[in-house]
């Protein structure tokens, strides 16, 4: 697997590191789950979404959230920082939007600019690339 961008975003910032820390894996292709969450764990972010870029292009992300412990349905301020950074990279416009996990699909519309801010980004051939 070498199509990964990951980044680590401060959702609902109210200065710079503030905010709940989130973690954003885009996947050109499918990953195993012991993948993502040797990522996870590795990130150290409280929650890391994994987003299938394929179908976030077609308006409704396939999305996977993983603590460094374990697989959750949902989270909410990764999900925000998940929308940012489909933004950001041209996947999205910036209107509206669905995620789908494992608890359910969930539309987006965006309203605020500045709901997420990204902290770091990580290249690909650094620490994520020992679980490639």
């Amino acid at each position: 697997m070498t199509d990964v961008s990951a980044f680590l975003y401060e959702s609902f910032p109210a200065a710079s590191f503030g905010g709940n820390i989130a973690g954003v894996v885009l996947l050109e292709h499918p990953a195993s789950r012991s993948w993502m969450q040797g990522v996870a764990a590795d990130l150290g972010a409280p929650t890391t979404g994994f987003v299938d870029l394929p179908s976030a292009r077609q308006g409704c992300a396939e999305v996977r959230f993983f603590t460094p412990q374990q697989e959750i349905g949902a989270c909410g301020h990764v999900t925000v920082a998940i929308a940012t950074a489909l933004a950001e990279t041209g996947t999205w416009q910036p209107s509206r939007a669905a995620v789908q996990a494992a608890s359910g699909s969930y539309e987006l519309r965006a309203r605020c600019a500045s709901a997420a801010r990204r902290r770091k980004s990580l290249p690909s051939s650094g620490q994520i690339n020992r679980f490639i």
